[in-house]
């Protein structure tokens, strides 16, 4: 390549270069323009508010103290993990999550296994992260009515069937049984009541049914063994003697 072909794509690099480096020196100039009118700002703000609290009174500046002080205290216990602050006032901390099932529980229950169905808590955190680890959570998800000791007239699938009107709580007990058994059943808040009412209704395995009033909650048990029951925002399905054994505790007979 001849030394002619060579000068035009130098002159042009050249010239590329050159606006680069004006451009930049032209940036470095209108920052340092704008940092030298910032600092003089802050010169004038700083000698007006020196100005302003020299003229204010010894009272005054008492309550100026007195007031930031509280703004401080209170930024503390806010946000930051006071020991002794409640959960309801400290943003750094996360409440418990409520249990309205706890009061099912029998005194002989031989178990009991309680979940918060609520995406934003941090046991549902915990039960998404470690379910290898904590196996007793996600047991409630994957159980099916097997583990309730009746034959039902058809399997349930907790996930789909169940879950999508939770709400609240999801807890499995177990009370004593015949025979050293431990019959189980289900505890579940209610967040959509006519999803709630035709899932327990569809659990009928046909043939009779008797129903009665425990405390404040309503039993229906089927042939084989089978209950289901409501009480407030609660449903209870499973194996009779567990349902029965939760309204009885929760109505303390």
């Amino acid at each position: 390549m001849s030394d002619q072909e060579k000068d035009p794509r130098r002159e042009r690099l050249g010239d590329a270069w050159f606006r680069f480096v004006t451009r930049l020196r032209a940036i470095g100039y209108w920052v340092r323009e704008k940092s030298r009118i910032a600092w003089r700002w802050s010169k004038q703000a700083a000698g007006a508010l020196a100005d302003w609290w020299a003229r204010r009174s010894r009272g005054a500046k008492m309550r100026l103290f007195a007031a930031a002080g509280v703004v401080v205290l209170y930024l503390i216990v806010k946000f930051l993990p006071v020991p002794g602050v409640p959960c309801e006032v400290s943003a750094a901390k996360e409440c418990a999550p409520s249990n309205d099932t706890i009061a099912y529980v029998p005194r002989d229950a031989g178990l009991y296994a309680h979940l918060t169905i609520n995406s934003g808590s941090h046991q549902w955190e915990l039960a998404q992260d470690l379910g290898d680890e904590l196996p007793s959570f996600t047991a409630l998800l994957r159980s099916d009515t097997s583990a309730l000791s009746v034959p039902p007239a058809r399997p349930i699938d907790l996930a789909r069937e169940v879950l999508p009107w939770t709400k609240g709580d999801l807890a499995l007990i177990g009370v004593p049984g015949p025979q050293k058994t431990m019959p189980e059943a289900y505890l579940v808040g209610v967040g959509d009541e006519a999803k709630a009412n035709q899932f327990l209704a569809s659990l009928s395995p046909g043939g009779r049914s008797k129903r009665a009033q425990i405390g404040d909650g309503t039993i229906t048990v089927y042939g084989g063994g089978l209950a289901t029951a409501r009480d407030g925002g609660l449903a209870l399905f499973g194996n009779v003697l567990a349902v029965r054994a939760a309204l009885d505790a929760k109505a303390g007979l």
